[in-house]
């Protein structure tokens, strides 16, 4: 049963930018190939002409993938906009991570959840 859904996905970016992390990003509803809602992760980079998006690596795995897409073009930046481009990457990789630990955690609570009671 997929559990990351936009609105979860959604309470889980703003979970982590009430942690202090400032990152352009938005969540997309995205159908799963059974139709259901698994949500999406944007990430508009500022400094650069591209954007990248999150999502699980496979139904039922709490690893993510990044995917960065094609630029129309060439970009050429000044080393002070690569400087920033770098933290935006940085901040980008924190909210992949984060995400894996959400989805971990998600999946070890279910787990237990589903464990008889007294048996370990």
């Amino acid at each position: 049963m997929p559990y990351r859904t936009q609105a979860v996905l959604q309470d889980w970016l703003d979970e982590f930018r009430a942690e202090g992390h400032e990152i352009h990003a938005h969540v997309a509803l995205q159908d799963g190939s059974d139709g259901r809602d698994t949500g999406l992760v944007i990430v508009r980079l500022v400094n650069a002409t591209t954007e990248m998006f999150m999502q699980p690596i496979a139904p039922g795995d709490y690893h993510w993938e990044i995917t960065l897409q094609a630029r129309p073009h060439d970009s050429v930046i000044a080393p002070d906009q690569l400087d920033e481009l770098s933290a935006e990457l940085q901040r980008a990789a924190d909210l992949c991570r984060f995400l894996q630990e959400k989805s971990a955690q998600h999946d070890r609570e279910a787990e237990s959840e589903r464990r008889p009671s007294g048996s370990s």
